[in-house]
């Protein structure tokens, strides 16, 4: 999973497994 590409996506067309994972990341 490429946390860029994620970040790209709006959040509403996120998973709920995308979000935590991009909330995990932004904590470090």
């Amino acid at each position: 999973m490429n946390i860029h590409e994620l970040k790209e996506k709006p959040l509403w067309q996120m998973t709920g497994e995308e979000f935590l994972f991009l909330q995990q990341n932004s904590e470090h």
